[in-house]
């Protein structure tokens, strides 16, 4: 047993050791250490300070679970971002198991999106579950938000695999990509282009992880710029924030338009109010119309028949 391994093993904690166990089929047990990740993670900020954790690096393959999740946790603190992807390649065929591979990504990937998409794409392409797997990852961490493409999707979904890891993976990054990208995203479930099993575990996790959704549209009058009035013609803002800010600046603000809600059903009780749902779904305002007096069948006439012009050119 090397110092490092004697070390590892005074944060031992056989209690959990046998509960981790059992999240990780196809890991020997004895191969488990049982160390909490609170506990790891403060065990490898301080020893990334001692010049072995270099050393420490290269020594692959390791032994035991926590000597890849400590290799994972120095990984990721590294600063410098080619040299943090050299030994991100370096480890990721010695990756064995799913906890190691979903660890906390470099922060330093965040600041090189452009190369690091580059070398996604090919770890994306590996034959290694676990590259896979990490590829898909980052893909899902970095690429969905402001930096999205929709090409990305199709990057995931053309990836065919009988490994249960990778597909589970394809499952959390399109959950994950209907939540931030629901309309790039949606036609992959409407059409079912995804396997029968991805296509339903997709399903399931969008719905396990996802929050009460109400459908908005944008208002054109910013509430700003309302006022109730009284007897007197005194006039009280709605909001106390200043109106002095161009109409064209101002944030949007949305109403709650009705179309469509979706609700998990354990999450309802008797009070519950779908119109105070924590996540909207926009909807733009021509497709969100209230028939109510003449003039709104008008408008909505209208804007079926622009739509049906765009249609038939």
């Amino acid at each position: 047993m090397t110092a490092l391994q004697q070390q590892l093993f005074d944060l031992q904690d056989l209690k959990y050791r046998d509960f981790h166990a059992k999240l990780l089929p196809g890991i020997d047990k004895e191969t488990i250490i049982g160390i909490r990740t609170p506990i790891l993670r403060k065990f490898a900020k301080d020893f990334a300070a001692q010049e072995e954790s270099a050393q420490f690096l290269h020594e692959l393959p390791h032994h035991y679970y926590e000597e890849n999740n400590l290799h994972m946790m120095l990984v990721a603190n590294i600063k410098d971002f080619e040299n943090c992807l050299k030994e991100t390649e370096r480890f990721l065929p010695y990756i064995d198991n799913w906890a190691t591979c979903d660890l906390p990504a470099p922060k330093c990937f965040a600041k090189n999106k452009e190369v690091l998409l580059e070398h996604i794409k090919e770890w994306i392409h590996s034959t290694h579950t676990y590259t896979i797997r990490y590829g898909m990852e980052m893909l899902m961490r970095f690429y969905l938000d402001e930096d999205f493409r929709p090409e990305y999707l199709k990057l995931v979904t053309d990836t065919t695999s009988d490994e249960y890891y990778v597909n589970m993976m394809i499952a959390w990054y399109l959950a994950t990509a209907l939540a931030k990208q629901w309309d790039a995203t949606i036609p992959y479930i409407e059409k079912r282009i995804l396997s029968a099993w991805v296509h339903h575990k997709t399903i399931q996790k969008a719905v396990e992880n996802g929050k009460d959704v109400v459908s908005v549209s944008k208002v054109q009058d910013p509430p700003v710029l309302m006022r109730q009035m009284d007897e007197n013609g005194e006039l009280t803002p709605l909001l106390t924030e200043g109106s002095t800010v161009r109409r064209q600046d101002m944030k949007p603000w949305y109403r709650v338009n009705g179309s469509v809600y979706v609700n998990k059903v354990e999450r309802l009780t008797k009070t519950t109010s779908l119109n105070d749902n924590p996540a909207g779904y926009e909807i733009p305002r021509e497709r969100s119309l209230d028939i109510d007096e003449p003039e709104d069948f008008e408008l909505a006439s209208y804007y079926l028949g622009k739509r049906i012009l765009v249609l038939e050119m």
